[in-house]
Formats: C-alpha cells, sequence, structure tokens
C-alpha cells in the first residue's frame, strides 16, 4: 500500500502517498493528524457510514495496543501521538522492523533512524489533506 485515499461523509478528502517503509507526519494541532486516524477506526469498527473502505490491513496503535505491535506482518501500522506512546524499546523495533509499513503522526522528533525524505506536514490542499514531504533529495534513503 504507497497510497492511502479516503473521503468521508463531511466532505473531507485525504490523498496520502506514503514513501518507504516508514513515513513521518507532523503538522500543527488540528492539522488532521488524529482525524484521520479516528475516521479509520471508526471503518475498522463499523461505527462509520464510511465502511466502505477495507482496512483489514491496517493496524492502529494506541496507548493500549503499543506492545502488540511485535506480533504483526505485512501490515500497515499507523500510530497517533507517537511521542506521547512510543517508548525507546518500540522506536527501536520500529527501526529494525522489515515486515511492516508504518505511518506515524508526532509532533516532534522520536528517534526514528529515516532519511529527511520520509518527514512531511499534514496539509489541506483545496479540500484534500495530503502529505507534503519536507525534502526530496536523490540518494537521502
Amino acid at each position: 500500500m504507497n497510497r492511502i485515499i479516503l473521503d468521508d461523509i463531511y466532505g473531507n478528502k485525504f490523498d496520502f502517498k506514503l514513501k518507504g517503509a516508514k513515513t513521518i507526519v507532523s503538522g500543527k494541532s488540528a492539522s488532521g493528524k488524529s482525524f484521520i486516524y479516528n475516521l479509520i477506526k471508526k471503518m475498522k469498527d463499523g461505527d462509520s457510514r464510511d465502511s466502505k473502505y477495507d482496512t483489514s490491513n491496517i493496524i492502529l496503535i494506541n496507548k493500549n495496543n503499543v506492545n502488540d505491535m511485535r506480533q504483526y506482518k505485512d501490515r500497515l501500522i499507523i500510530i497517533d501521538r507517537a511521542e506521547i506512546i512510543l517508548n525507546k524499546d518500540i522506536v527501536k523495533f520500529i527501526n529494525e522492523d522489515l515486515n511492516n509499513r508504518y505511518l506515524i503522526f508526532c509532533r516532534k522528533h522520536i528517534g526514528l533512524l529515516l532519511s529527511p525524505n520520509y518527514y512531511g506536514q499534514m496539509v489541506n490542499d483545496n479540500g484534500t489533506f495530503r502529505i507534503v514531504y519536507d525534502f526530496n533529495v536523490r540518494g537521502w534513503n
């Protein structure tokens, strides 16, 4: 899964192009990071009219299930408020994990060993929420 394209009953549109196995998204408060996380949660729980999307391959991580991350393989793992719920051991696991993809929402650096090419900001681009990457420098893998 290199791209997440969603819309919701409120007219919000989301079009996220993910780079590599780990994508870090930051943004100002109320930029949409938690909103998209909660929208996907509602879809997974079946509590939304937006359940037309297949979310079976997505794992949502929160403070209650953060230690379960080691059991997953071939999934897209989405973490909101990563700076609050991830500890050093989990960050080390994510750094070493070659079996999953990650979309991580946070407000500050959390210690992941990634090229700056994989860090982006959540922006509203004419009614569609997108990830705008901070850099796209060839050779920074």
